[in-house]
Order: C-alpha cells, then structure tokens, then sequence
C-alpha cells in the first residue's frame, strides 16, 4: 500500500506512525515524494509541534595546542517548531525553532533552521493528533482516498452524469 503510484507521481510514504489511543500523542515517520507531499507537510505542522530529521552541520574543534578543525557532520537533530515556511520556487519546507533534543554537536536550546525536502524523511511528534491531522496524513499516503470518481450512464439516448 505504501507503493502506489498514481498519475506518474509517488505518494507519500508513511515509514513509522505511533500514536497513543489514550490520548492521541505520538509520532509519524514520512516520506515526501512530491511537491504536493511538501505541501501536505507544510498544513500538517504546527508551533510547539517537535520535528527531527537529518541535517548537515559545521562543527569545529579545538585540539590541544589550539588549532581549530571544522568539518560538516551529518547529525539527526529534533527541534520544537516555532517557525514554518513553505518555499514553493525551492519545493522545500523550512522550520525554526530550539533545539530539544540531548545531541553531542548541539545544544539544548540552540535555534535552528531544518529543511525538510523531497526525498528525505522526518519525524514529527504532537502532543494530540486530531482527526484532521489524520486525515491529512491518510489523504497524502493513500491516493484513493482524495480520488475523484464520475461516471455517466447512457440508455435510449439519455445520459445520466454521476459525480
């Protein structure tokens, strides 16, 4: 089900959802494969919303004679979301927000910029995932579910139009 292609375009990828029955917390791991999953994935997300994807960084380190080394390191970093921009000219989803997550390059609390892009999952926790959100992530990974069906119906020279 996760592999339906529909109109020459992928669908988004539900990888992973965990959500509480209790109290309607958990997560959902995605995989955006098109412009419209972007789009999906912009309405899904909301401030105080914590989202973690990998990310390239600057690090620098001083040794012990006081040289300065840096390097970009691939990092998996979770920020709470403060900040959501959709650039449609680039097709990527931008967010800001504090870092909230213990990682060994960035500290708790350190603002930051992820951009969430095609063919790149993430992660995105709630406190309560409403029947909208839901919905919204069903109609992004399963095409069926916002297809359009008509028919018309022809007897005796008469057509019926059924939409």
């Amino acid at each position: 089900n996760n592999n339906i292609i529909h109109h020459n375009n992928a669908t988004m990828k539900l990888i992973k959802k965990s959500i509480s029955a209790k109290d309607g917390s958990g997560s959902v791991t995605l995989l955006p494969q098109s412009p419209e999953d972007l789009w999906h994935t912009y309405n899904l997300l909301q401030t105080s919303d914590h989202v973690r994807c990998t990310t390239l960084r600057k690090v620098t380190k001083e040794s012990s004679t006081g040289s300065v080394t840096s390097n970009k390191v691939r990092m998996n970093l979770t920020i709470e979301v403060t900040k959501v921009e959709f650039d449609k000219e680039s097709l990527q989803v931008r967010i800001s927000g504090p870092n909230s997550a213990e990682s060994q390059h960035v500290r708790m609390g350190a603002f930051h910029t992820l951009t969430l892009e095609l063919d790149r999952q993430f992660t995105i926790e709630k406190e309560c995932w409403d029947a909208i959100f839901l919905d919204r992530i069903e109609e992004a990974c399963n095409p069926e579910v916002g297809a359009e069906v008509a028919c018309i119906v022809m007897s005796g020279g008469l057509a019926h139009v059924c939409l």
